[in-house]
């Protein structure tokens, strides 16, 4: 394993649960240029000792990195950093709601809404059992 340990430390006295540290520090990992390039990362049994949390831990990390498609587990392999797949983002061209709608072939009808304060005549105040002068919130 060819990992920093100044960098890569869990605080078992932080407020910040373990496996939300953990995660952190995968995200680091995968950052590192040799796992990107493709090398295994470290494997569960072995983070979890350096570390010192259990390798449930560690999974509950994992699964979600996995989930975010960050990292790919192959059982019997290992875990490597995902292939960066081209991600489109359509941050280059920003839209209103209403033109993005559009452009996807939805038909989008705009509606405006006004609210006011009336005072009700004596069939609404009849209805809601009210006088005409009371404010009701």
């Amino acid at each position: 394993m060819n990992i920093p340990t100044k960098d890569f430390t869990i605080d078992h006295h932080s407020k910040l649960p373990l496996h939300v540290q953990v995660e952190e520090l995968f995200r680091k990992l995968i950052k590192m240029e040799v796992y990107k390039k493709g090398a295994l990362l470290p494997k569960e049994v072995d983070l979890a000792n350096l570390w010192g949390v259990s390798r449930n831990t560690i999974r509950q990390a994992t699964n979600k990195l996995e989930h975010e498609g960050l990292i790919v587990r192959k059982k019997g392999v290992g875990t490597r950093v995902a292939e960066n797949k081209s991600l489109t983002t359509g941050l280059d061209h920003w839209y209103s709601f209403t033109r993005e709608m559009q452009e996807k072939g939805i038909h989008v009808i705009n509606q405006l809404l006004k609210t006011e304060t009336v005072q009700p005549n004596e069939e609404i105040c009849h209805f809601f059992n009210s006088s005409p002068d009371k404010k009701n919130i």
